[in-house]
């Protein structure tokens, strides 16, 4: 039987609060992420815990982007001070499409949970901590250059036009 968890364990713990998340799964339906977690993701969960830079080279339909947005939302969402959080993929609205996973998250806690915020499509933000995240594309011409992120979800990496002078400029 498990112990009755405390708000500040779940918060302060990435997997229990993570597992709270709402997510849709392949048919669609939104379900709380602890049904469907897998030692896997638990697993990337401790890893971006634990370590400053990641990469993962994953297959498709295994639910690692998902994962990896869930974490950067509770290093937001659970953040004392503001950061500023980016996620890039190859096309803008892809880019847009995964910070959409961030904004359901938040608009499906608990109403007792949920934080004051602004929203664009490109841009969410916790007002009380002025924490931003956001999404970009990695195109040479992205106009989000010169920005100071203390996190980045680089998405689809293989496919971003000058990889190796993006990554250098993160």
């Amino acid at each position: 039987m498990t112990a009755t968890l405390s708000l500040q364990e779940v918060i302060s713990d990435p997997v229990e609060f993570i597992s709270r998340l709402r997510i849709k799964d392949k048919s669609g339906k939104l379900r709380p992420f602890g049904e469907v977690i897998t030692q896997e993701q638990i697993h990337i969960i401790r890893t971006l815990q634990e370590h400053k830079r990641v990469i993962i080279v994953k297959a498709r339909q295994m639910g690692i982007t998902t994962v990896c947005r869930a974490f950067a939302f509770w290093e937001a969402y659970t953040s004392a001070y503001s950061i500023n959080s980016v996620v890039i993929s190859n096309k803008l609205h892809s880019a847009n499409a995964l910070l959409d996973i961030d904004k359901r998250f938040l608009w499906n806690l608990p109403k007792a949970l949920q934080r004051a915020h602004t929203h664009r499509t490109d841009k969410l933000r916790l007002t009380a901590t002025e924490t931003q995240l956001s999404a970009m594309s990695a195109k040479s011409d992205s106009q989000n250059r010169g920005l100071t992120y203390n996190t980045a979800h680089a998405s689809e990496f293989a496919f971003y036009d000058e990889a190796e002078e993006f990554l250098a400029s993160m």
